[in-house]
C-alpha cells in the first residue's frame, strides 16, 4: 500500500518526464511542477516483482494504481544482462501510463515508451550506455500513431550493496 501526502506525484521524475514535463491544452500550457500543487492526498497500491534467469538475465516488473482514480497504473517492465559479457551490459525497458485495466497495458501510443540499450563499462562501476528510444504520437492526418525515434548516450554508476550478508 502506498499513503500519499498533499503536493506529491508518485514518479514524479521517470520515463515520462520529458513527455509530462509541459502539455499544451488549446491556448494553454501546463507544467507538471504546477500540477504538485494541485496534487492531494490519496492512497494506492505498488507491486514489484524481481528474479534472475539461468543466473544471467535480472528482469524486474513493477505497477502501481491509486485508489479511486481511472486510468491511474503505471507499469514498468525490464530486462537486462549486467555481467554476461566482460565490459558489456545489456538493457530493454517498457514503460507504460494511463492504465485502467490489463487490457490497456501493452497498447503502443503516446502513453508508451519503450527502450534498448548496449553499455560499455569503463570501470566495473561506470558504464556508457547508447540507449535507442521509441515513444509515440498521434498523427491528426493519418489517424494513426507514428514512431518516434531516438538516440540518448547516458554515463551510469553501477553499485551493488550487500544488505543482508
Amino acid at each position: 500500500r502506498r499513503f500519499l501526502g498533499d503536493e506529491f506525484l508518485p514518479g514524479y521524475f521517470g520515463p515520462f518526464y520529458e513527455l509530462e514535463r509541459y502539455q499544451i491544452d488549446g491556448n494553454q500550457v501546463f507544467s507538471k511542477k504546477g500540477s504538485l500543487k494541485l496534487a492531494k492526498e490519496t492512497h494506492g497500491t505498488f507491486g514489484l516483482l524481481y528474479g534472475h534467469v539461468l543466473n544471467a538475465i535480472q528482469i524486474l516488473g513493477t505497477f502501481e494504481k491509486l485508489d479511486d482514480q481511472p486510468n491511474s497504473g503505471r507499469l514498468h517492465l525490464e530486462a537486462s544482462l549486467p555481467n554476461t559479457l566482460p565490459k558489456i551490459a545489456a538493457r530493454a525497458m517498457y514503460d507504460r501510463r494511463n492504465i485502467d485495466g490489463f487490457g490497456d497495458a501493452f497498447d503502443l501510443d503516446e502513453d508508451s515508451v519503450a527502450r534498448a540499450g548496449l553499455g560499455y563499462k569503463i570501470y566495473p562501476f561506470l558504464v556508457f550506455y547508447g540507449d535507442y528510444v521509441w515513444t509515440f504520437r498521434f498523427d491528426e492526418a493519418s489517424q494513426e500513431y507514428k514512431v518516434q525515434k531516438r538516440f540518448e548516450p547516458q554515463i551510469s554508476l553501477s553499485f551493488t550493496f550487500g544488505v543482508g550478508r
